[in-house]
């Protein structure tokens, strides 16, 4: 396997550890060094089958865990509007305003 694919490859595991620790600016950071990697590969072949399974499968599997995150922090935000806007409620029948 040509090192392009190989360094293509070790990227992608590095990035979905990351994702399973839930460090996604690690993940962001990465896929910045990923992307000029993706642009110099060199074609496919026979050779790197089994690396482009493991690759799809690691895009597949941050993609999951990113879309997981972003749901869990939207939830996070929805709860922390609604704790606030029950507590200007609760001050404003507290302190009369």
């Amino acid at each position: 396997m040509s090192a392009a694919w190989q360094s293509l490859l070790e990227t992608s595991r590095v990035m979905l550890a990351a994702a399973r620790l839930g460090a996604f600016d690690q993940v962001a950071a990465l896929e910045m060094e990923r992307r000029p990697l993706l642009e110099r590969l060199p074609p496919a072949t026979a050779e790197v089958r089994e690396s482009l399974i493991e690759l799809l499968e690691c895009e597949r599997e941050i993609g999951e865990l990113v879309d997981a995150a972003r749901r869990h922090t939207g939830d996070l935000l929805r709860e922390a509007r609604r704790a606030q806007a029950c507590a200007g409620a609760y001050a404003g029948i507290a302190f009369g305003r």
